[in-house]
């Protein structure tokens, strides 16, 4: 039995890396078991001692308002995935996460007996321990860009791709206030709730699941790509990351040079010759992000940069 365990605990982990384009987008999916999983639930409950019990080994991961014997509490629900599988580098285009309803909860089903059962997904802006953290402990959160999620409109729902692009890129430009995500009731009034799985579920196909598209930053779309020429090595740039100009400077130009400059999607957003050794790129008006800057010749190639704009 106990070897059958460690074998299922084994399996449990989910983390696949697939190419959707060559030199283009990688997919990430991200959907860890017991043993990689990080998600707790956390509980109001102060008569029981509910608000001080670490609660990071259930198979739920719910939201619910409610009362046992006559005691009113309420419980939320953390899930944090390790953004680590994105390449250096990579911009995340999209972020679909999602959560499977859980056939085997001790609370039953989802419920909106006394109003609807709306939740709210919020960025988690303060470090926890998944096998410490209680409801008395429980981690800063911020409405920043969170995210409504409807009420269910049937008791066995799956909340499927939900669009969580602008939080998972919080956390990645701000990686010191971003630790995942808190589910919890809009109204916190019993008696209602949703009840998912958690990454501690037997079946590793309902475990929270995270889908990312990410961008090569050395991309180049076919259209622009042209063949590499003498290459221009005594070129810096700087500051990178940039906020409001970017500065380049050559030593030894024999020649102009056409300076392009691609974002994430490889649309060129600006173009300007560089004349002289020392020249300066106005990006104030770009935003935040990933960009490529080329510089050619006539049909040729010389260099290749990446630099990030961060505000």
């Amino acid at each position: 039995m106990k070897n059958l365990l460690i074998v299922l605990i084994v399996l449990s982990f989910f983390v696949r890396v697939v190419k959707a384009q060559v030199q283009k987008d990688t997919i990430i999916v991200l959907q860890p078991g017991p043993s990689d999983g990080k998600d707790a639930l956390i509980n109001s409950s102060v008569t029981y001692g509910y608000s001080t019990t670490n609660y990071g080994s259930k198979f739920d991961f719910c939201a619910i308002a409610w009362t046992r014997l006559n005691d009113p509490l309420v419980v939320r629900s953390l899930v944090e995935f390790n953004l680590g599988h994105i390449p250096q580098g990579y911009t995340v285009l999209t972020a679909k996460l999602s959560l499977y309803f859980n056939p085997n909860s001790s609370d039953g089903k989802h419920s909106s007996l006394t109003g609807l059962n709306k939740t709210v997904l919020k960025r988690i802006t303060s470090n926890w321990d998944e096998h410490q953290v209680t409801w008395d402990t429980q981690p800063t959160t911020t409405a920043q860009h969170q995210i409504f999620l409807p009420a269910t409109i049937n008791d066995y729902q799956d909340f499927l791709d939900i669009d969580v692009t602008q939080l998972i890129n919080d956390m990645i430009s701000n990686p010191n206030s971003g630790y995942g995500f808190m589910l919890q009731l809009v109204d916190e009034q019993f008696y209602r709730m949703v009840m998912f799985a958690s990454s501690d579920h037997p079946d590793f196909n309902l475990h929270p699941k995270l889908v990312m598209k990410a961008r090569n930053p050395n991309y180049i779309p076919p259209v622009y790509r042209m063949p590499i020429c003498d290459a221009l090595n005594n070129l810096s740039i700087y500051p990178n990351p940039a906020e409001e100009n970017v500065n380049l400077v050559v030593t030894d130009l024999s020649q102009d040079i056409e300076l392009e400059l691609f974002d994430i999607t490889g649309r060129i957003v600006r173009k300007q010759m560089l004349c002289t050794e020392s020249s300066n790129i106005d990006v104030s008006h770009l935003a935040q992000g990933t960009y490529l800057l080329r510089m050619r010749t006539e049909g040729c190639e010389v260099k290749r940069i990446k630099f990030v704009i961060n505000r």
